[in-house]
């Protein structure tokens, strides 16, 4: 039903009952503070800046997991590899990014955490993030295809509904990554988020672990690194 009218959401049970959990803030919440990443594509030979890998201009972003097209949503990542394998989706051939190391500095608290593992499932694990996780609504892409991408209606939905519950942000599981998690912050404070290191080019070599930085901001040099 939410996949042939995306607007008529609430015709549907599951969204019904979404809205509901989430407004009576009965699901799990985190608070999120440390280092995190931020990733993008080479695809010329213009040098990236870190304001040019934080938040994008309202009208810019494309529509994604949890943001409407044009709507303008912080994601990090944990670790760099989720954040690599987050903006290169199922490349096998090798592959130039930029990475972004961002700190933050004061934990940011209110944070809807929708990770799940299934070897911690208790009888106290709420209903509905079993059901999300079991039906694959958090995390299914195989139905995207170009500008249409109703895997995202659901999460969008959560999105929404978090976001006029008060929630600052979402925590969840990537996607395309099993080590690390993945948060998307709506409320913040800029001056909380800041990275004291220029953004660096690494290469994204699929199935192995070495990613050689190729620019560090001032100058080329080879820089190895293993499992960080």
């Amino acid at each position: 039903l939410i996949i042939k009218h995306p607007f008529l959401s609430l015709d549907c049970k599951i969204a019904r009952d979404i809205k509901k959990e989430i407004e009576a803030k009965k699901l799990p919440v985190e608070t999120v503070s440390g280092e995190f990443y931020r990733c993008r594509k080479v695809e010329n030979d213009i040098a990236f800046e870190t304001k040019d890998l934080m938040l994008a201009p309202i009208g810019i972003p494309k529509e994604g997991r949890f943001n409407h097209s044009g709507q303008s949503h912080l994601y990090l990542s944990k670790e760099k590899d989720t954040a690599k394998a987050e903006i290169l989706g199922d490349t096998e051939k090798s592959r130039l990014v930029w990475i972004q190391k961002i700190d933050i500095k004061k934990p940011i608290e209110n944070i809807l955490d929708l990770t799940f593992d299934w070897t911690m499932m208790t009888l106290s694990t709420h209903a509905l993030l079993i059901a999300l996780h079991t039906g694959g609504y958090l995390s299914c892409i195989k139905d995207n295809e170009g500008n249409w991408r109703p895997d995202y209606f659901i999460t969008r939905f959560i999105m929404d509904c978090a976001k006029k519950a008060g929630y600052n942000g979402i925590k969840y599981e990537s996607a395309r990554s099993y080590i690390g998690d993945n948060i998307v912050l709506f409320h913040y404070s800029a001056e909380n988020i800041i990275s004291e290191e220029p953004p660096v080019i690494e290469t994204f070599v699929p199935d192995s672990n070495e990613y050689p930085i190729l620019y560090n901001g001032d100058l080329f040099e080879d820089k190895s690194f293993g499992d960080i």
